[in-house]
C-alpha cells in the first residue's frame, strides 16, 4: 500500500517543508516495519507501506509532535489524517526541585509544587490549536484548551497545576475531563 499526506504549521496553516514523517508498523503477517519520508515544498509526503496498522510520527526541531494511526490494505492508497505542528515559543525556565515554580507560557500558566520534581528542571509550556494537537481525539470529545509540558520526559513527584484562559466563555463549574498524551500507547488517558 501507500500512505500519502500532509504537514502544516499550526499557528499559520501553511504547509511545512522539512517534516520527518517516520512510519512503524505490522504487517498482516506480524512482522515490524519501518519506513521515512521528509515533507517537500507543499508539505506533501509518500510512504510505501505493507497491508496491517501503522503510527505514522511527525517531527520537525522547533516544533511539537504529531502521531496518527492508518490502517493500511494491501494495494490500496491511504490518506493520513493532516499533521499540524505547533512551534515551540517561548523560554525555558528552570524551576527548582525544592522551591517549586511558575512557567508562563502564552496559553496559560504552570504552577509546580515544591517538592514537586525530582531534580531542577528547565520547563517550558507551550499553547496548542484545536488543530494541533498530538493525536486525534475519540469520537465526541472536543479541546476546550491544549498546552504542551516541555521536556516530555518531566515526572512531577506532587502537585503541579495548569492554568489557561476560558477562551469559549464556559460558566463556572463547568465539568472537564483532563487528558493527557501517552506517547508509548499513542492514546489519550484521563488524568
Amino acid at each position: 500500500g501507500v500512505i500519502t499526506g500532509e504537514v502544516y504549521d499550526d499557528t499559520t496553516g501553511l504547509p511545512l517543508p522539512g517534516a520527518l514523517v517516520s512510519l512503524t508498523g505490522v504487517d498482516a503477517l506480524g512482522g515490524a516495519y519501518g519506513e521515512s519520508a521528509t515533507s517537500d515544498a507543499r508539505g506533501r509526503y509518500v510512504l510505501r507501506a505493507a497491508a496491517g496498522d501503522a503510527r505514522l510520527v511527525v517531527t520537525r526541531p522547533g516544533h511539537t509532535r504529531v502521531d496518527r494511526w492508518v490502517s493500511i490494505r494491501g494495494g490500496l492508497a491511504v490518506e493520513a489524517f493532516d499533521a499540524r505542528l505547533t512551534p515551540i515559543t517561548g523560554a525555558e525556565v528552570i524551576v527548582s526541585s525544592v522551591l517549586g515554580g511558575t512557567v508562563e507560557g502564552d496559553a496559560g500558566a504552570l504552577a509546580v509544587e515544591a517538592g514537586s520534581l525530582a531534580a531542577d528542571a528547565a520547563l517550558r509550556l507551550v499553547g496548542i490549536g484545536p488543530q494541533g494537537l498530538a493525536n486525534r481525539l475519540p469520537a465526541g470529545w472536543s479541546p476546550v484548551a491544549a498546552v504542551e509540558v516541555r521536556p516530555h520526559s518531566v515526572q512531577f513527584t506532587a502537585g503541579a497545576q495548569v492554568r489557561v484562559g476560558n477562551v469559549y466563555s464556559l460558566p463556572p463549574a463547568t465539568p472537564l475531563v483532563l487528558v493527557r498524551y501517552d506517547e508509548a500507547s499513542g492514546a489519550w488517558v484521563v488524568v
